[in-house]
């Protein structure tokens, strides 16, 4: 792999790198490329968790309510439709608008 340093702009031809190792510049020192110790098994556990923290957080309740008797309760899924429950939420009768009444 060939690589053109940042600061100086030597080309320099790098060899394949062992993990946690790091390529420097031959004439500044300045860091070409650095190797992480485990490129996947870290992101593998992030996706994994960040898997697990989505579905939670997607099932459990947000937020409940509980007036004259009634309750409900809403996850994050169902936030963006919150004229749907407003019958529910308020105990107000839900009017349906003919055409005669525009």
């Amino acid at each position: 792999m060939t690589v053109a340093c940042p600061d100086c702009d030597l080309l320099q031809r790098l060899p394949e790198l062992s993990p946690g190792s790091k390529a420097r510049c031959a004439r500044c020192g300045s860091t070409l490329v650095t190797r992480p110790i485990d490129p996947i098994d870290r992101r593998l556990a992030l996706v994994v968790a960040a898997a697990i923290v989505f579905i939670v957080a997607h099932t459990a309740p947000l937020m409940g309510l509980s007036a004259v008797g009634r309750s409900s309760a809403t996850t994050i899924a169902g936030l963006p439709f919150p004229q749907r429950d407003v019958r529910v939420l308020t105990g107000a009768p839900t009017r349906h608008l003919s055409a005669s009444d525009c």
